[in-house]
């Protein structure tokens, strides 16, 4: 049979010297890159700090207000502590105002429909505390004979 030979080295030649020249320049340009890099971090970026969403690790808590509103005044400034019970906002009290003053109206309006009934009421029952009128008084004059308008139709 016929018998393949392989040579471990490729033949060398002018290509050859140009492809290792090559591979040694990206080999030293990637290192270069790379130190460079190292170098702006460790001396320059590791003392610089940011941070996209600014979370920080602290004592945060959830202030939620009893009533809502449009804010009028605001009475601390971002990052200062502050201690339970102190006034963080004032809010604008027109809304508020003008609820008062319509609830008012509306209960003067309901007192003086109470008193309108009760001196109506009460008239009422004077009338009713007076003599009664016998009721044959207020009968038309067929009723008063003993008879109806029904009897009176039938006959």
């Amino acid at each position: 049979m016929n018998e393949l030979t392989y040579t471990e080295e490729p033949p060398a030649g002018p290509q050859n010297a140009k492809r290792k020249k090559l591979f040694i320049g990206l080999g030293a340009t990637v290192a270069i890159l790379g130190g460079g890099y190292l170098a702006y971090d460790v001396l320059i970026a590791s003392r610089h700090v940011e941070t996209d969403n600014a979370c920080v690790g602290a004592n945060v808590a959830q202030v939620t207000p009893l009533i809502s509103g449009p804010v009028h005044d605001v009475l601390v400034d971002d990052a200062l502590p502050v201690k339970r019970g102190d006034i963080l906002v004032r809010l604008d009290d027109t809304d508020a105002r003008l609820t008062l003053a319509r609830a008012e109206a509306e209960l003067a309006t309901t007192e003086r429909r109470i008193r309108g009934l009760v001196a109506t009421d009460s008239g009422l029952g004077a009338r009713s505390r007076r003599a009664p009128q016998t009721d044959t008084g207020r009968r038309p004059a067929c009723c008063r004979q003993g008879r109806s308008v029904a009897s009176k139709d039938r006959s």
